[in-house]
């Protein structure tokens, strides 16, 4: 199962802090292991970008507790300039699930070094099943 959130290139011109969420309701969703990613990518005149560290976080419903991964946008790693930004992965178990009304919350994040920064382009959001390497099915 991949659920791929696509609507249309959004572009930061230019902020101090930057938060981008995405959410999902849990009734889309069967237990399991997923990934999140974001693909995005740098313009020309990007600024302020360089080494800096951006979460990618979630969590299950309001009261869960955010687990995250720092990730890097390395224009030398990376002259396309092109990058998949991820969190490796969160569990959705079903004791999760018996609140159907409740949200995977999940996304992007760079709200601590207060400095300017633009010219990043959010090209999708992505919550992808992963599949175990025994079974080759989605766990």
């Amino acid at each position: 199962m991949v659920t791929v959130f696509r609507y249309g290139d959004v572009e930061l011109k230019q902020v101090c802090w930057l938060e981008v969420t995405a959410t999902i309701p849990l009734s889309e969703l069967n237990p399991g292991k997923y990934n999140v990613s974001l693909k995005v990518r740098l313009k020309q005149d990007v600024v302020g970008w360089d080494k800096l560290p951006i979460q990618i976080m979630a969590k299950i419903g309001k009261k869960g507790k955010y687990k995250w991964q720092t990730n890097f946008l390395d224009i030398i790693e990376h002259p396309d300039r092109k990058f998949l930004l991820s969190l490796d992965e969160i569990v959705v178990t079903i004791a999760h699930l018996k609140d159907k009304n409740d949200i995977v919350y999940f996304g992007l994040y760079e709200v601590w070094r207060g400095r300017w920064k633009g010219g990043l382009v959010l090209e999708e959001a992505i919550l992808r099943k992963l599949y175990s390497p025994f079974t080759k099915q989605a766990e």
